[in-house]
């Protein structure tokens, strides 16, 4: 089952959304260079097509990172794959498209981790649409050990549990919905293993409860040292970064005194 444990003892690091610092999010660019770093996961967004395929893009809408508008559930595959999807970042990334997720299973060949996040949806339909797409494909690629699903939205996280309970899952802490509530609360809810936080969110007396019902931590986006070194302090497991070179490195470097 994917694990944060790493065999070096080290923090799992999570390319969130590929090594989108350096190449436009949620892009074949963007995992390629991530594996290429030595991530040891990719963190992606997936959501429904008008023709009910899985397509990797964060935002509910398409003129922030393409070269379309309105929305994605508005369009099919076919018609998604001609916008480009990489001209935003930089002009080097021309041509660049929306990946399905079962390219993105082709491209990662099970060399790292996929943490897979399902994005919100509407109505009973879609959610069990979205899930039971997700596991189709994860069955198709033989993926069952190496994927991590998670979502802000947990019913869909307890409904993925419940259809294949061989595949990790995680809750998203958000702080206006959950707050005050504990990370053993949230993921007993979902049946989850894992929960996922914003830093910014994290308190000590979460991490405590997350540690004493072993519920494994990650945490986003970690894109500095000093985060990096207060994510350790804190004992966090999984670390979301858009650098994750840039994060790997630090990790080979013993912190010094001042």
């Amino acid at each position: 089952m994917f694990s944060l444990k790493h065999s070096d003892h080290r923090p799992f690091v999570i390319a969130h959304r590929g090594a989108s610092a350096h190449a436009p999010e949620n892009t074949l660019s963007a995992f390629g260079l991530a594996i290429d770093q030595g991530a040891d996961a990719i963190e992606l967004d997936v959501r429904l097509s008008h023709d009910n395929e899985l397509v990797v893009i964060h935002d509910p809408t398409l003129r922030r990172t393409t070269s379309g508008k309105g929305r994605v559930r508005n369009y099919t595959v076919s018609e998604l794959k001609l916008l480009d999807a990489g001209s935003w970042f930089d002009q080097s990334f021309i041509g660049e498209r929306i990946p399905t997720l079962s390219e993105i299973f082709q491209l990662v060949d099970g060399r790292v981790g996929i943490n897979i996040e399902l994005k919100s949806v509407t109505g009973k339909k879609d959610a069990e649409r979205l899930v039971q797409r997700s596991h189709e494909i994860i069955r198709r690629y033989h993926a069952e050990e190496y994927v991590l699903l998670c979502s802000f939205q947990h019913s869909l996280v307890k409904l993925a549990r419940q259809l294949d309970s061989r595949v990790a899952t995680g809750v998203i802490y958000d702080p206006l919905r959950h707050r005050g509530s504990l990370p053993s609360k949230l993921a007993g809810n979902a049946g989850a293993a894992v929960f996922i936080s914003d830093l910014r969110y994290l308190r000590r007396r979460m991490i405590s409860d997350a540690k004493r019902h072993g519920i494994i931590l990650s945490a986003y986006t970690i894109n500095t040292e000093r985060n990096l070194r207060r994510c350790i302090s804190l004992g966090v497991g999984g670390l979301i970064t858009n650098t994750p070179s840039t994060i790997l490195r630090a990790l080979t470097v013993p912190e010094t005194s001042p």
